[in-house]
């Protein structure tokens, strides 16, 4: 299982954490400042709570993206900041579960 809590309280770093279950589990703290350079169709000026927003956007984003691994390896970009970029390879195993 993936999930994601949001901070609503912090600012813009360390307010995102990406937890994924299994064995063993995963936990990673992650900022909200980049994500926003990944969505295209995002405009600073039309929403109220910008921080929300581009979270909740970029959630749909990733489950796009993992909706759409059928067979290929994708690359989901996570842990974005201006001196690197951290993710998640996905592929579909044989049995068709996602690796």
């Amino acid at each position: 299982m993936l999930r994601f809590l949001f901070d609503p309280l912090g600012d813009w770093h360390n307010d995102l954490v990406l937890i994924i279950d299994g064995l063993p589990g995963i936990a990673r703290i992650v900022d909200s400042y980049y994500l926003s350079g990944l969505l295209d169709d995002f405009e600073e000026d039309e929403v109220g709570d910008v921080r929300r927003e581009v979270v909740l956007r970029y959630v749909q984003f990733v489950l796009e993206q993992i909706m759409e691994v059928d067979g290929q390896e994708r690359f989901i970009p996570m842990d974005l900041s201006d001196q690197y970029v951290g993710g998640l390879l996905l592929n579909q195993a044989r049995n068709g579960l996602l690796n």
